[in-house]
């Protein structure tokens, strides 16, 4: 009989689902289907084609990146020839399913149709590869999930869909950043958005390129070019930024005039991804709002209709010419799954791939708090609460997010639900700097990074506990990852509410981070002060100059391929605390970017969970006096 407790291996009892696509004829969809072995420690990938007419199925083994042509006959996709080296550009029948390989190459990481259908503009990173040195005259010198910058140059290539053969190639002098929107068609031309040296994601130049050349659109602008129709562009932004974390909003441009179409809202409306247009130029686009990442249409005159609108993530989607959207949703208690949309059947659920196991497992749904804060703000949190009998005392961990222009709310979270099942209180908290809310909400922690927000998450906590009297206020608990981490270090660095503490791919010294991260060149001077060579702030608001004031027995978790807040933040804080003879651990995975809690192998992933529910349960309910891993 399977057992019907979480534990740290859980997580890959579930699909993922991601990337979905819809034909422009709204007849097909697909998407990225993962399953994780533990035993191979892979993660299996199968890309779903899916007749919405016949509902008939169709599998691509390791296909990534499904893209339709506009007709919905053929659908490209890449696949990895691990031994050779190369990622491989296949076609799809979509009406027989047979398959052939248009070309290979080192690297593709984008795969566009033009909009006849008859050219496929594909992108391909370009680095030095010198077997001995990496030499760079530009920042920065590495990038978090890509490594090494190494010179590292973009080539834009057009290939005839049919043959083939190659028609254009373009090589510029620029490295395409990850979760940046880099190309699009718009019309017969291709416009690309090139990042700033100074500032790559506040400031870029929008190009294009034709028949007549190349020429820039806008130079040094705070906006990108997102969408396009062929007679308008979606530029998504705003007309001027001085700070990275200021909010998005949708524009249209004509060719001559920007028309403002969400800034009245004042929401930032990026969500987890870019706005698609429909052939009557409605814009569909998502925004994180108090918790939620919602799934909205807008169309030119500015008047919004809600799609998805419910306590929920929509985490992707994809819009057909009339309409229709393919997404994936998931909410506290329900993994991703992907649904349909259509003015005649609203929503419709396509796949149930958790269903089944997540009733198996009993998934808990979040519980809201909120409280006034520092300045009467009002600030909301959620949280999961365990089984509990009559007078019984729990613990409870509070999660802080990173950023620090994230969002917590109704996500699927495997490791909290594993938290509660085992008897924890699990918090999460929206502090003032967070998405989801107006933008002086998101800009009020520049240069107190710490101060405030600290104060947010111990009232929200302090709130928690006036509601839930039964959690045990000696065995508390703090983590968090990324800006998390910064503020777990802060946390236990100013005050000692907290019981247990791990601090994962944080920052512990502003300085080192400036002059160290991949972004710290222009993040830290938004964030923390303008000049770092002289701003006290960058010891002021480093938690590793107050080492001597933790008394919380802490853990670092790190990866050492993080180049975002990379291994010296933890490691620095780590020996700091014991030298001081502080209690004091660290783990360091050997390999993993930033977002190893994410992307990581699956034994990685497991590995991890086991050791933050292993460290909880040893400081929380067993009290042991030194944490003795299991690995």
């Amino acid at each position: 009989m399977l057992d019907n407790k979480w534990n740290e291996a859980t997580f890959a009892e579930f699909v993922s689902v991601a990337d979905p696509r819809i034909s422009p004829d709204g007849n097909m969809v697909s998407y990225l289907m993962s399953r994780t072995n533990l035993d191979s420690d892979k993660n299996e990938n199968t890309t779903v084609i899916r007749n919405l007419k016949t509902g008939e199925e169709r599998f691509i083994s390791d296909g990534l990146l499904a893209r339709f042509s506009p007709d919905g006959k053929s659908a490209a996709y890449l696949k990895t020839n691990e031994k050779e080296g190369k990622t491989e550009l296949w076609l799809l029948d979509t009406r027989t399913g047979d398959s052939r390989k248009l070309l290979d190459a080192k690297a593709i990481t984008e795969v566009n149709w033009s909009p006849d259908g008859r050219k496929l503009l594909l992108i391909k990173p370009k680095k030095a590869n010198d077997p001995h040195v990496l030499f760079e005259a530009d920042l920065p010198f590495w990038f978090d999930g890509k490594g090494y910058s190494d010179r590292e140059k973009t080539i834009f290539e057009v290939y005839d869909s049919q043959s083939g053969a190659k028609l254009e190639e373009h090589e510029m002098d620029f490295q395409g950043l990850p979760y940046f929107p880099l190309t699009l068609w718009h019309g017969d031309a291709i416009v690309y958005n090139r990042p700033s040296r100074s500032k790559p994601f506040t400031y870029s130049d929008i190009c294009q390129i034709d028949s007549g050349g190349e020429k820039t659109l806008f130079s040094n602008t705070a906006f990108k070019a997102a969408a396009s129709d062929g007679k308008y562009l979606v530029l998504l932004g705003k007309p001027e930024k001085k700070n990275h974390a200021e909010h998005n909003y949708l524009y249209l441009w004509d060719g001559k005039e920007i028309t403002a179409l969400t800034e009245k809202f004042g929401r930032d409306d990026v969500g987890l991804s870019y706005p698609k247009m429909d052939s009557k130029g409605v814009i569909y686009y998502t925004s994180t709002r108090s918790g939620r990442i919602q799934l909205t249409a807008i169309g030119r005159d500015g008047i919004e209709r809600a799609l998805v609108d419910e306590d929920a993530w929509v985490t992707g989607f994809d819009v057909s010419k009339d309409g229709k959207v393919v997404f994936v949703k998931e909410n506290s208690f329900t993994p991703p799954e992907v649904f349909i949309y259509s003015e005649k059947e609203n929503i419709t659920k396509l796949t149930s791939y958790n269903e089944l196991v997540a009733a198996r497992l009993y998934c808990r749904p979040l519980k809201r708090v909120e409280c006034s804060s520092v300045g009467g703000l009002k600030v909301e949190g959620w949280y999961l609460k365990p089984d509990l009998k009559d007078a019984q005392k729990a613990p409870a961990i509070v999660f802080i997010h990173g950023g620090p222009k994230g969002a917590y709310g109704h996500h699927f979270d495997p490791l909290a639900q594993a938290l509660a099942s085992k008897g924890y209180f699990v918090l999460y908290t929206n502090p003032r700097g967070s998405n989801g809310y107006d933008e002086e909400f998101a800009l009020t922690i520049s240069g107190k990074y710490g101060l405030e927000d600290s104060q947010d998450i111990l009232n929200v906590l302090g709130e928690l506990i006036r509601m839930e009297p039964s959690i045990d206020q000696n065995r508390i608990g703090v983590t968090g990852i990324s800006g998390g981490g910064y503020l777990t270090n802060w946390m236990i660095s100013h005050t000692n509410r907290f019981a247990a503490a791990i601090s994962e791919n944080g920052i512990s010294n502003w300085f080192t981070h400036y002059a160290f991260s991949d972004i710290g060149f222009w993040f830290c001077k938004d964030l923390i002060g303008k000049d770092p060579l002289s701003d006290e702030n960058y010891r002021l608001l480093s938690p590793i100059y107050l080492a001597t004031r933790v008394t919380t027995p802490t853990m670092f978790i790190h990866s050492t391929e993080d180049y975002r807040c990379p291994l010296d933040q933890s490691l620095m804080f780590y020996q700091t605390l014991r030298d001081l003879n502080k209690e004091a651990y660290i783990a360091v995975f050997r390999k993993g970017s930033h977002v190893h809690s994410l992307l990581g192998s699956p034994v990685h992933r497991k590995k991890r969970h086991k050791l933050m529910l292993d460290f909880f349960d040893s400081k929380l309910v067993r009290k042991e006096p030194v944490f003795k891993p299991a690995l």
